[in-house]
């Protein structure tokens, strides 16, 4: 649970995409949605064969803004930054 504009984050869109099991179970996430405080619904999907080497997102205020980012964890092939919901109300 979010403590400032997002309300909840989960992954969606289980996969066997990869069927790997290492976090013990073969089915990885490759979607994202996030529940603003302001009643907006938001989704996030994974491109092409990319997945969430994650089990949960999780919400924190990194950059002490005021606002929740989203960390989840991505293909580690890939360097890349927290996702944070875009705030103008659409989805990526």
């Amino acid at each position: 649970m979010g403590q400032r504009d997002i309300a909840a984050a989960w992954l969606t869109g289980p996969s066997r995409i990869y069927g790997h099991g290492v976090l013990s179970d073969a089915i990885e996430a490759t979607g994202l949605t996030v529940k603003m405080r302001d009643g907006r619904d938001l989704s996030y999907r994974q491109r092409g064969a990319s997945v969430f080497e994650d089990r949960r997102a999780r919400l924190a205020d990194l950059d002490g803004d005021g606002r929740d980012e989203i960390i989840v964890v991505g293909p580690i092939w890939r360097a890349a930054p927290p996702w944070r919901c875009p705030g103008g109300g659409e989805s990526s």
